[in-house]
This record gives C-alpha cells, structure tokens and sequence, in this order.
C-alpha cells in the first residue's frame, strides 16, 4: 500500500514544508502520491551525486566509467592548431547524470574528450587525448557548457592535482595564488580552484585554440569576451574573479611577472606541444622560467610538473632545485610515477624543512579524505604511485 510508503525526513523534502504539503500527501491520490514518491526518490538520488547506498561518495572519474569516453564520439568542435594539426573536442553519452542544481529542465551532462590530432607533415603518429572532461549542457543553449569540477578522469591530473594540493596545504598558504602553464581541458586548474575557496588560479596558455575550445565546448567556466550574463551559469559567475585564463608564452610570462614584483604559492608546468613534448623553456637551467623561479615563488612553495615517459625528470629537478637553493640548504624534490600512463609527477618544495615531506603530503591527503573535501582518492594517487625523493 503506497499510504505507508516511508518518507524520508530530508531537510529539502517539500512535504515536511508545511502543514499544507502534508494534508496534500494525506489527501492525495495514489496516483498523485506515487508521482511524489517518485519525484522524492529521484531528487535524492541527485543529490547524493554518485554516493553508494552503503558507503561513501564515489569518484566521478572512477576507473570504471572510461569505457564510455574510449570510442569515436561525437565531434563538438574541429580547429586547426596555429603550430599545425588539428584540434578535436568529442562527445560521449556519461551514464551517471549529476546535473548541478539550478540548471533549466532537460540538461544533461555527458564527457568531452579534447583530442589533438598532429599534422601529417609532422610525422608524430596518430591522434592523441590530451584529456577528459564531464560537462553539463543546456538543450537550448541557455549557458555554455560547464565541467564538473570534482572530475578528474584520467590517472596523471589525479596524481599532479593531488600532489599540489596536498604540497599547498603542508606550506599552509590559505588563499594560495596558483600559476598554471599549459590549459588542455582545465580540468586541473579548476579542481584546484575548487578545493581552494580562496585561491586565484591563473593558467597560461600558447595556443588561443585551446582557450575557445576550453571555456566554449570543454566547460572551462571563465569569463568569455561578448558573453552576456544571461549565458553564465552560476559556477561562472562564482568563479569569474578567481579563475583566469591567459594567452601567451608561459615562460616568457613568468619572467615578465617576476620582474614586475608577481608572486605565486604554487608553479605548475602542465604543457605539450604538437609532439607530446614539454617545451625546453620550461625547464632547461638556462630558460627564462628558471631564471624567474627565485623572484616569481613565494619563500614557502611548490613546483610542480607532469612530463611524459622518457623525460629528462632529473635533469628538470636539478634545474629547479638549483635555482631555489639558499645558502642553508637544497630544496626537496619528490616524483611520483603514475604507472597506469608512466608519466612523471615531480615536484620542488621551497622553504619546506620537514625531514619527510612525503610523510607529510600523505598526512595532508588523509585530512583531506576525512574532512570529505573531495571525491577522488587523494591517498593512494600519493601511495599507490612509485615515490622517489631527490
């Protein structure tokens, strides 16, 4: 019988509002109070996201779901790269729909995959994804399309997110400014932003091509120039002052800024060129990023770096850690090697005098983890990946 049917007692359930709402519950239908139920049951289920009955909140991202973004898909959008090739977006149906509140009746979220395709002149092999968003979508357009900010598909930005995140922490910066170099889906920098109420995360990106395609198709939520504020979704709105994208060098930038008095919590260098090659300014002891770190990282920092397999990791933390170096000591470094893409997460602690500062991002990570502020499990992308200190 539906009249004893269990109403939970959620403090949004419309039919504890008012007197009125439960008389309408007593005196309706059972047709009507189906509907109700119904109605009741799937808000809930919305607004537990992706949590299991049994237990706590699931990654969005999860290792499970990526059979759903691995086939062709559906082109959103086709560029060309001003450093030749192509630039694809694609689409995929995302089973688990966790629309945002707020948003018009009928949209839906589904993966974007940003893909780049190099130029035949180039001879570097086939397509490449370059990386995985879940973006809420309007049917009509109303607003752009808008990334989930706590999906992190891929294994590598999991690790470089995590490893920041729990480096910011340990140097106990509470509104860090953050400077990202290389853009892709910005899944990253918004994570960050995110997790970090109040940070400022700049992200500096080469290619102009990539920021349309990002804050366009990709849901990136920045401002977009010609936007008007019926077209801004209330997570762009929310971030519009904290959350910036910038086209240009990014070294050349960072040099620019440091001399000009700038000064970041955390450096990140998460950026490629057409070859899936980090570009050697942004490494080599004698290039302008280098040169900039002393002035451009705040006394008490963190740089950090994802580099394909193959690179010169050490070469890199030497460059860093020789640019940091005070006359008392040598900065740490750690790397993390993610072995589902064997990419390298590396990063350079400035102004860190713990004798185990791997013991202490994992001390953070579990504080994260039991202060539920995220979903993804940032323990074991810091465990579970093969540590080395230099």
């Amino acid at each position: 019988m539906v009249r004893n049917f269990w109403l939970p007692d959620f403090p949004w359930c419309p039919m504890r509002s008012s007197q009125r709402s439960r008389k309408a519950w007593r005196l309706g239908g059972r047709c009507g109070r189906r509907t109700v139920a119904l109605a009741l049951l799937l808000g809930w289920l919305r607004a537990e996201r992706s949590r299991s009955f049994f237990g706590p909140a699931q990654d969005p991202g999860r290792r499970e779901l990526r059979r759903e973004y691995s086939g062709r898909g559906i082109d959103r959008l086709v560029l060309p790269l001003s450093c030749g090739g192509n630039l694809f977006v694609r689409g995929h149906a995302a089973s688990e729909q966790q629309v945002p509140d707020g948003w018009p009746l009928g949209s839906f979220q589904e993966w974007r995959s940003l893909i780049f395709e190099p130029s035949a002149e180039q001879d570097a092999g086939p397509p490449f994804i370059q990386s995985i968003s879940k973006v809420t979508c309007c049917p009509d357009g109303t607003w752009l399309p808008e990334a989930d900010p706590q999906v992190l598909a891929l294994n590598y930005p999991k690790t470089l997110s995590a490893a920041v995140a729990c480096a910011v922490r340990t140097i106990q910066a509470p509104e860090p400014r953050i400077l990202v170099i290389g853009l892709g889906s910005g899944s990253v920098p918004l994570w960050l932003a995110d997790q970090f109420p109040k940070s400022q995360v700049d992200v500096v990106e080469l290619e102009g091509t990539v920021i349309r395609a990002a804050s366009e198709v990709l849901g990136f939520p920045i401002l977009v120039p010609g936007l008007g504020e019926q077209k801004m979704s209330p997570l762009r709105r929310k971030l519009a002052n904290r959350l910036k994208a910038i086209e240009g060098d990014g070294a050349a930038l960072a040099e620019h800024w440091a001399l000009a008095g700038r000064r970041y919590d955390a450096v990140l260098i998460d950026a490629y060129d057409s070859l899936n090659r980090v570009p050697a300014s942004l490494w080599q002891d004698t290039g302008p990023l280098v040169r900039a770190l002393p002035q451009l990282l705040q006394p008490r920092g963190v740089v950090a770096a994802n580099v394909p397999p193959g690179f010169p990791t050490s070469t890199m933390l030497q460059a860093f850690q020789g640019a940091l170096r005070d006359s008392d000591s040598t900065p740490p470094a750690l790397t993390f090697e993610v072995p589902e893409t064997m990419n390298t997460v590396a990063l350079v602690l400035r102004g860190i005098e713990e004798e185990e500062p791997l013991w202490s991002l994992r001390q953070e990570a579990k504080k994260m983890m039991n202060g539920r502020e995220c979903l993804i499990d940032v323990v074991s992308r810091l465990t579970d990946c093969k540590c080395r200190r230099s």
